[in-house]
């Protein structure tokens, strides 16, 4: 039909994804090792590779997963320390 359909955890995930994708940003992929994400209004699609997940639990109450933004061949190999990012969603 033409839509994306996605396989969240939870509602509150799946809110979360179709948010971004209202905005402009689309998850396009996303598997145990790396995701891919499509930038709308630049048409660059990035791909982070997970290194880290913590998923949500009583204790803590919110979920976290660390990322790494996967350099391409445009990025032009300069000296550019790699970035880490930590994204985290709580209850």
């Amino acid at each position: 039909d033409g839509n994306i359909h996605y396989n969240a955890e939870g509602p509150d995930e799946e809110a979360l994804v179709k948010g971004a994708a209202s905005l402009g940003y689309r998850l396009i992929r996303s598997g145990n090792s790396e995701m891919v994400v499509s930038n709308d209004h630049t048409g660059e699609k990035l791909t982070y590779d997970i290194l880290a997940l913590n998923p949500f639990n009583s204790t803590r109450k919110r979920m976290s997963v660390i990322v790494s933004k996967r350099k391409s061949d445009e990025d032009g190999g300069g000296e550019d320390q790699e970035q880490y990012i930590l994204l985290m969603k709580g209850a």
